[in-house]
């Protein structure tokens, strides 16, 4: 059986009354859609908030859902937009991000080799956070969550060519936000 199989029959089995089921879909995708969206936002309470409107929003669509996507896509599409719905309504500001990074290659190397791994992961998602939402949804996706081009694609209503471009003048922009940060260092 198949992961898209295998989310049709646990939304059925929701559907069906079954609330370990959705215990199920928040415990495998809620830290999914929080990273993804604590990415996006750079803050932690923000990305808390709109998390909770995606679940809402999956309660109510969930009759309507119609498997031609994976649930994970669909997650990602409707935190994405509500994600940039949220940022139209709001002002721009620019907020720090958190401390908290991601885990780099593995073994532990020396303290001072891991605090430059940090800071420069903190770094690398700063700049992330100053890119057009598309582009840091895109690379994010792409290089956080290993999604590939089509799923992409999909979570950003795009096509596949248009995922490449957003890819490619991601990486161009970051590269003009980063580098002259790392030669001030």
């Amino acid at each position: 059986m198949d992961r898209l199989n295998d989310e049709k029959k646990l939304l059925k089995n929701w559907l069906d009354g079954d609330e370990r089921a959705f215990e199920m879909i928040l415990d495998h995708y809620g830290s999914y859609v929080l990273n993804f969206l604590y990415r996006l936002s750079g803050n932690k309470e923000t990305a808390e908030e709109l998390s909770q409107e995606v679940f809402i929003r999956l309660i109510k669509a969930a009759r309507d859902l119609k498997g031609e996507s994976s649930l994970g896509t669909w997650l990602y599409r409707v935190s994405y937009n509500i994600f940039i719905d949220k940022a139209r309504a709001a002002e721009p500001r620019q907020e720090e991000i958190d401390e908290r990074v991601m885990a780099i290659g593995s073994g532990s190397p020396p303290a001072e080799k891991e605090i430059e791994k940090k800071e420069l992961n903190r770094l690398m998602m700063k700049s992330i956070s100053k890119l057009p939402k598309e582009q840091a949804a895109a690379i994010y996706l792409f290089y956080f969550e290993e999604a590939d081009l089509k799923e992409i694609s999909r979570v950003l209503k795009a096509s596949e060519g248009k995922v490449k471009t957003l890819l490619f003048r991601g990486r161009e922009k970051l590269r003009e936000i980063m580098v002259p940060s790392l030669q001030q260092e």
